[in-house]
């Protein structure tokens, strides 16, 4: 059986396991579904590292005085914060 794993709007090559893999295809095929969710985790970390990550899209979301005029609400910004904490504790930043 062959798992595939659509990579997004990443590209190039990152590290993974003891080498790199190359993520710059707009999807990959595995032999294992435990092989492609190494890889989506190794790109999950990478967007981290890179600053891409959704969470970041986020923060600029949640930072802007026009997105919530009356300031973010408190719930929305303990989720995201919490979020965001794991997300770095995952790619070691």
């Amino acid at each position: 059986m062959t798992h595939a794993l659509v990579t997004g709007p990443i590209t190039g090559r990152i590290p993974h396991g003891d080498g790199f893999v190359d993520v710059t295809p707009d999807v990959l095929l595995f032999d294992s579904a435990d092989e492609a969710a190494k890889v989506a985790d190794a790109i999950e970390v990478e967007h981290a590292v890179r600053g891409t990550h959704p969470l970041d899209a986020e923060c600029a979301h949640l930072d802007d005085p026009e997105a919530y005029p009356d300031g973010s609400p408190s719930e929305i910004r303990k989720a995201h914060q919490a979020a965001h904490k794991a997300l770095k504790k995952k790619a070691g930043l």
